[in-house]
C-alpha cells in the first residue's frame, strides 16, 4: 500500500501528484475524492472565510483532482472518478 499526499486546491501540487502515481503504479484507472472540510455552525455563526475554506476544499478540490484524473484516463481509454462528501449531514 501506498499513501500519496497534496494540496488538492493547487492545481500543481494535484499535477505533481498524479506525476508520481503515474511513476510508480501507472496511469490511474480509479480516483476518490473523499476530502471533507465543514465546521458544526448555524447560518448566522458562520463566517464567510470558513465557507470559503470548505467550499475550496469540498468542490474546488473536487474538481482539480477529477480533471487531472479524467485527463489521464482519457488517454488510457478508461477510467472511473468517484466524488463522495459527507459535511451536509447532520448527526
Amino acid at each position: 500500500m501506498r499513501a500519496y499526499g497534496c494540496d488538492a486546491t493547487r492545481s500543481p501540487s494535484v499535477k505533481e501528484l498524479f506525476e508520481h502515481i503515474a511513476e510508480d503504479l501507472g496511469r490511474p484507472t480509479l480516483a476518490v475524492y473523499a476530502a471533507q472540510e465543514g465546521g458544526r455552525s448555524n447560518f448566522l455563526d458562520t463566517e464567510p472565510t470558513a465557507l470559503e475554506h470548505a467550499w475550496r476544499t469540498n468542490c474546488l478540490g473536487g474538481f482539480i483532482v477529477a480533471r487531472e484524473a479524467a485527463s489521464r484516463m482519457v488517454q488510457a481509454g478508461r477510467g472511473t472518478i468517484v466524488l463522495s462528501e459527507g459535511t451536509s449531514h447532520l448527526e
